[in-house]
């Protein structure tokens, strides 16, 4: 059974829930047949025949052959793109048709096991991104277990974020020990979540015979102000309409 949080919002929904409501939410876009369009781009690329191969070949891949994939998918520069015209419904509705949007999603590849590296809960105005950004998290694959993204709610991470302030530390030890409501999400491929930039959120350990494979990707309105560290990041992109699709 679904949880409530997890019922799929529409676009017309989405700003109340992300600048008033839990900071988050998960979406379900209308042009599906793009992202298998993605997935498909991203297998050729990683010379794998289904996602669930590729997932098993990680698993057994050495540190090498892991770095060398990663090599290989600096070549797929229209990954952002695909995915911002697949979710242009609702990233129209927060921002409009013309946004910045990061030159190169990230595609994140999770080892099982307690013994793999994991991302340090964060959130993602700490790394100068601005806060009228919104970062959207998908994984490849249905993720129907707890071994995907946590996060907490708006106002609990605001909360975390006021205690570190009080005791003068930044991203300190802190934050993993005071953590305690995490939600996660339930998701088939084809559902994503997004959130705003104070949302603290990072990676859950779990344990399976594949990998967990996923991708990221953040936008903003091009009129709102642009904060970022480099020129490199963030690139304009003029959003096309989007016909719905049978999913």
């Amino acid at each position: 059974m679904r949880w409530k949080s997890q019922t799929p919002v529409y676009p017309e929904q989405l700003a109340d829930e992300l600048q008033s409501g839990a900071g988050y939410a998960v979406i379900r876009p209308r042009c599906h047949k793009q992202l298998e369009e993605f997935r498909n781009r991203l297998l050729v690329k990683t010379n794998a025949d289904t996602i669930n191969q590729l997932r098993r070949r990680l698993v057994s891949n050495s540190n090498a052959e892991l770095n060398e994939i990663m090599l290989q998918l600096l070549s797929f520069t229209e990954a952002s793109g695909m995915l911002a015209e697949a979710f242009s419904d609702h990233i129209r509705a927060l921002c409009g048709h013309e946004i910045f949007l990061q030159r190169r999603a990230n595609v994140i590849m999770n080892l099982p096991g307690d013994n793999q590296r994991h991302q340090w809960p964060h959130y993602e105005l700490m790394s100068g991104i601005s806060p009228s950004t919104y970062a959207i998290w998908m994984p490849l694959h249905d993720l129907l277990d707890d071994g995907g993204m946590f996060y907490i709610p708006d106002k609990e991470s605001f909360g975390v974020m006021q205690q570190e302030h009080a005791l003068g530390t930044v991203n300190s030890p802190y934050r993993f020990n005071s953590i305690v409501n995490r939600q996660v999400p339930k998701l088939e491929f084809g559902e994503a979540l997004i959130f705003n930039p104070f949302v603290i959120h990072g990676n859950v350990e779990f344990d399976s015979v594949l990998a967990r494979v996923a991708v990221s990707f953040r936008f903003q309105s091009m009129s709102d102000p642009l904060y970022q560290k480099n020129s490199d990041f963030l690139k304009t992109w003029v959003l096309e309409s989007c016909e719905s699709d049978s999913r």
